[in-house]
């Protein structure tokens, strides 16, 4: 009996992860989604209330300036270059990473070695050792997104599988 119990526990908790992967997954793409929009659809750009709806979103995640955002078919984008590539980034990761069964033994080093870079271009764009470049934004962000986005999914499914796992 207690080897069924075993089993059912065992299929629930992996039940759980299959959802929390296709929720984070179905998340991250409807959000890149939404603030892509305007690029692809320059028709919604405007006063309609769809738009507007978007923009208001995401401006609680991004200052929205439009001279750091990428300027697509005749509109600004919803996100800042930054914003993007980190979005952008942890959808890139997030695809094969949604496939994984195995979950990593984390270690704190590979995320301050891929934050390094955007925090070096904030602090000397801020400092005026150079200027704002869009590019520099975008890159820096998608290496951000792309480990942050791994410690999210293995917090989550660590939580939702029951396994406590230590960072070093």
């Amino acid at each position: 009996m207690e080897r069924i119990t075993a089993i059912n526990t065992h299929n629930q908790s992996d039940r759980r992860i299959k959802y929390v992967k296709m929720l984070l997954l179905f998340g991250i793409t409807a959000w890149c989604a939404g603030f892509l929009l305007p690029a692809f659809f320059p028709e919604i750009i405007g006063n309609n209330i769809f738009y507007q709806f978007l923009k208001l979103c995401y401006s609680k995640v991004c200052h929205q300036s439009k001279a750091a955002s990428f300027y697509i078919n005749d509109g600004y984008m919803l996100l800042c270059a930054r914003c993007s590539g980190i979005y952008l980034g942890a959808f890139l990761v997030l695809i094969p990473l949604s496939f994984k069964k195995s979950l990593f033994q984390l270690s704190l080093k590979p995320l301050i070695i891929f934050s390094i870079p955007m925090i070096l271009d904030a602090i000397a764009i801020r400092s005026g050792i150079y200027t704002y470049s869009k590019f520099n934004a975008f890159v820096t962000g998608i290496l951000f997104g792309s480990i942050i986005i791994i410690y999210i999914f293995e917090v989550l499914i660590n939580y939702f599988s029951g396994t406590r796992l230590a960072y070093e």
